[in-house]
């Protein structure tokens, strides 16, 4: 499937076009892109905020590394493998998890997220993405003739799990290439606008 092909949900669309797009891509592909939601530059924001995490010193990075046990924090270039069949396939990115509980545990977070400018646009960021995915459940329920809140009172903003934030650095191609223990995610899967 190519990304063309993906149906796109405008939402300035009028709301009985988004509800058929809704029910084209459930019906269809089972996924959909979101135009015009409206996240664009707080995106960028928490892009920049990103790279700049990205680009410490892996030591330093290495302090908030993620356990086996937790869904929160750094994982290292090679610790997500895309590959269940093949163990010596390594995954070339890197990430950051922040859990929506997260925004609780502000110490939690390295400093980059924790500066309070940089923590209330995570928490502005949350909130939005948030308030866009009930809005969009709230078409996907219209769709298939259900009650409109049937999705939205089953994912209330404060209670778990909660979402989750997953901030992805893909190395470039020239500091990897010797490498053939690796994998490109482009292989598996849809990527856009990776940092």
């Amino acid at each position: 499937m190519s990304f063309s092909s993906l149906p796109v949900i405008d939402l300035k669309s009028h709301p009985d076009d988004i509800r058929q797009t809704i029910l084209l891509a459930c019906s269809t592909t089972g996924f959909f892109y979101v135009s015009n939601h409206g996240l664009d530059s707080l995106q960028s924001q928490i892009f920049s905020m990103a790279k700049e995490f990205f680009y410490l010193p892996l030591q330093e990075k290495l302090l908030y590394a993620s356990n086996t046990t937790s869904y929160q924090g750094y994982l290292k270039i090679g610790r997500e493998n895309l590959d269940s069949t093949n163990s010596k396939l390594m995954d070339e990115k890197e990430g950051f998890r922040i859990r929506q509980s997260d925004l609780n545990r502000k110490d939690k977070l390295p400093n980059i997220f924790s500066h309070e400018e940089n923590f209330k646009l995570l928490e502005q960021f949350f909130r939005q993405c948030y308030n866009l995915c009930m809005h969009l459940l709230e078409y996907l329920a219209e769709t298939f003739e259900i009650d409109r809140d049937y999705f939205t009172s089953r994912h209330k903003w404060d209670k778990e799990p909660g979402a989750a934030l997953k901030l992805l650095h893909y190395s470039p191609i020239n500091q990897i290439e010797q490498n053939i223990n690796v994998i490109r995610a482009e292989k598996r899967i849809l990527t856009r606008k990776h940092i």
